[in-house]
């Protein structure tokens, strides 16, 4: 076979490679998980939660600095009255959680368990093309096999127990993780103590800051439909803190526009000043020479006449200036705008700018010529 034959069989082998490996979108396909436990039993999945992907911006209108990404058990799923449970999840989700379900039932202990996996044989088509080992995976979710876990162990201990020993812990990691204990052992709330521990849990949330994990906890406690005080109170804490954090971040923002406003002014300030005293390098001295009176008093009158367009253009630029740091004071001050004094500023602004331009010399506008008025 000569070179001209050999290129086509190659390019054919490198596109069947290309299209058979494990990468591309494939791997964000929905993947079934088929799972067998009790009935009514509740599924979870541990997973990083993203404050982007799951509406705490949103929902609360927290700046976002305030998110994050939290640890937390996210609700997949329910199995029916026969035990039989379906959990659709990407592979995506899946690579990030701990690769285990959570079965939790009001009455039995919380048990985890490895999902079966299984090779991926087109991955071997990775031999014939390496560069698609960067991003090829080699075991999948087995859609085939049937997860089995019926025999959860009966609770060794109530979730009314365990909330009373949360509440005598003084560490907040250990309180955690019993109050977290103490929700999936009554995971249907049918003694009311998953939704007092899951209130409990967004209020350690917001103790240490985490906003977004303590929206995680409250978002869980409004699906069990049904009513407590502290939850309502939680609820109103988290949001005061949150709007708090906001007018900081605002805050904030403002101060820097102030500084870069004020710094651009003086910066134009120091070019008009520089531009006005450099003056040119003067040629070397010649003989004096007698001057006529009429041409003496012609070169008093020129110096006068620059001297005079000098200090006007002194004055105008710091009349400008004064003019901007007065109306960046009226839109970052606490009282309110007086508009009517907002355009006679701005007016006098226009005048400025435009004599000057007829003058001879010209002054930067600055942005809060055109100001509306309006505090963003």
């Amino acid at each position: 076979m000569n070179e001209k034959q050999v290129r086509p069989i190659l390019a054919a082998i490198a596109v069947a490679a290309l299209l058979s490996t494990s990468c591309g979108t494939s791997r964000f396909t929905p993947k079934q998980i088929h799972v067998r436990t009790l009935p009514d039993a509740c599924l979870f999945l541990n997973l990083p939660e993203n404050s982007l992907s799951d509406g705490f911006h949103v929902q609360t209108g927290a700046h976002e600095k305030l998110g994050g990404t939290v640890e937390y058990d996210r609700f997949v799923g329910r199995a029916d009255g026969d035990g039989n449970a379906l959990v659709c999840c990407s592979e995506a989700v899946f690579r990030k959680s701990s690769k285990k379900l959570l079965i939790a039932k009001s009455g039995f202990e919380p048990t985890e368990f490895k999902i079966r996996k299984r090779f991926r044989g087109r991955v071997l088509w990775n031999v014939f093309f390496p560069p698609a080992l960067l991003w090829g995976r080699y075991t999948a979710i087995d859609e085939r096999k049937t997860n089995e876990m019926t025999a959860l162990p009966v609770a060794k201990a109530s979730g009314e127990s365990l909330y009373r020993e949360a509440g005598r812990r003084t560490g907040a990691k250990r309180k955690a993780a019993l109050l977290r204990d103490a929700w999936l052992h009554d995971v249907d709330n049918t003694q009311g103590i998953a939704l007092r521990a899951t209130g409990d849990l967004a209020a350690l949330a917001l103790d240490r800051k985490d906003y977004h994990a303590a929206y995680l906890h409250l978002t869980a406690a409004q699906r069990m439909d049904a009513e407590c005080e502290n939850l309502r109170t939680t609820e109103q804490l988290l949001r005061r803190e949150i709007a708090s954090q906001n007018e900081k971040y605002a805050r904030r923002a403002r101060n820097r526009e102030i500084w870069t406003t004020a710094l651009t002014g003086v910066a134009n300030a120091l070019n008009a000043t520089a531009s006005l005293t450099a003056a040119p390098q003067s040629a070397p001295a010649a003989a004096p020479s007698k001057k006529s009176k009429s041409t003496r008093n012609y070169d008093r009158k020129s110096n006068s006449r620059v001297v005079v367009e000098t200090q006007g253009r002194a004055i105008a630029d710091r009349n400008y200036g004064g003019y901007v740091s007065q109306l960046v004071s009226m839109k970052f001050g606490t009282q309110a705008v007086d508009h009517a004094q907002r355009k006679r500023i701005q007016e006098e602004m226009r005048r400025i700018r435009l004599e000057a331009q007829q003058q001879g010399w010209r002054i930067p506008k600055s942005e809060m010529e055109d100001w509306d008025g309006r505090r963003d």
